[in-house]
């Protein structure tokens, strides 16, 4: 009994025939009419027909037509991906290639992996911190053990005292220019046109504070751990700036007091914070 793959040959060569005594091109032969195979195939075909002769016309699909490997080397790589399955398919590509000149396409790889159950076992990633600017935080722990920061704190603390007291005794709780000033207190446009208001606007501090109600200061809200925090960071000022200037503090290096103080603090906060302790002339006490 004839099989169906010995028939192909005889079938081919009918088919190659037809194609030929139709007068057409190839092109336009395989367009009008219905073919069993494509054109491209029919090109290859017919030139492996001409150079191998009928035997080129058998199917060799089932001898492994375009095989790159053999036996042994497909064993030694079902080996190297079992003792190296945390490898990427990059990575072994390379080693393949330097060790046992084998030259494979991660495609290749991939499927090899899934054809020996063999898929990539990720290894597991230790998680570790990056700590910058850590030098630093030898200057925040010096300041602490000398005291500076507690110094700091206790006379800010002592003058806003004083403050309150004298706050308490003078009536003074809603601030100057109470009409001009939104529900809240804030400052309102019309506040600002003021012409005392012009005028102070520029003035010494020293001319600010007469009549001030320094009581309504935000430093009078802020908490002991608070206050030590911002202490820390003016003192830092001139590390994490290299030139002490509070407009530089928005730069990369001013990132820095996340690590020494624990909040990254922005050149606003701590020029607020500065203009305060001048109107509280801490500096005089």
């Amino acid at each position: 009994m004839i099989s169906i793959k010995d028939k192909r040959p005889a079938r081919l060569l009918k088919f190659f025939a037809c194609v030929e005594k139709s007068g057409l091109s190839a092109k336009e032969y395989f367009a009008t009419h219905q073919t069993p195979i494509s054109v491209s195939q029919y090109f290859r075909l017919k030139k492996r027909f001409q150079e191998q002769g009928e035997t080129g016309l058998f199917d060799q699909r089932h001898l492994g037509n375009a095989r790159k490997l053999t036996d042994e080397q497909v064993q030694l790589l079902r080996g190297a991906l079992a003792y190296n399955r945390h490898l990427s398919s990059g990575a072994l590509q390379v080693e393949l290639q330097r060790q046992w000149e084998i030259e494979l396409d991660r495609s290749r790889i991939d499927q090899l992996r899934r054809q020996f159950d063999l898929t990539r076992v990720k290894p597991k990633t230790t998680r570790q911190e990056t700590v910058e600017f850590a030098g630093i935080e030898i200057f925040s722990a010096l300041a602490h053990h000398v005291g500076l920061l507690q110094h700091w704190n206790q006379t800010i603390q002592k003058r806003l005292q004083q403050i309150q007291y004298t706050a308490l005794d003078d009536g003074l709780d809603a601030g100057d220019h109470v009409e001009a000033r939104h529900r809240n207190g804030t400052f309102s446009p019309r506040y600002n046109r003021l012409a005392d208001v012009r005028q102070m606007k520029f003035a010494a501090i020293a001319d600010k504070r007469k009549g001030k109600d320094l009581s309504r200061l935000s430093l009078c809200q802020r908490t002991v751990e608070n206050l030590s925090r911002k202490n820390l960071a003016v003192l830092l000022l001139p590390l994490v700036t290299n030139n002490g200037a509070i407009r530089s503090l928005d730069k990369p290096l001013g990132n820095a007091l996340r690590y020494a103080c624990g909040y990254n603090y922005k050149n606003a906060t701590l020029y607020k914070y500065l203009r305060e302790l001048k109107y509280l002339q801490v500096a005089t006490d």
